[in-house]
């Protein structure tokens, strides 16, 4: 499994990776400055600073060999805590 993005500065890429036998699960979080990705029920865990841009539409996942796989997408919306002073 790899998770690659690009560099802050520009400057080609950063990548993790580490070597599955198999996916069995595979859970994907992503927020305005992070990522986090959770294979197996978390026995591989990656997570990385990463600042959307609103303007990408599109994720892209890629396997070597046949895979089959759902993807469910929540929306997720801010949440504001108030609390009183005194």
């Amino acid at each position: 499994m790899i998770l690659e993005r690009k560099k802050f500065n520009g400057d080609g890429c950063e990548k993790r990776s580490c070597k599955l036998d198999k996916l069995v699960s595979h859970h994907l979080f992503l927020d305005i400055s992070c990522i986090e990705v959770f294979a197996n029920g978390g026995s591989e865990v990656f997570t990385s600073r990463y600042f959307l841009n609103y303007e990408d539409r599109q994720i892209l996942f890629s396997a070597e060999g046949q895979v089959s796989c759902s993807i469910t997408k929540w929306q997720l919306f801010n949440v504001r805590v108030f609390t009183e002073k005194g």
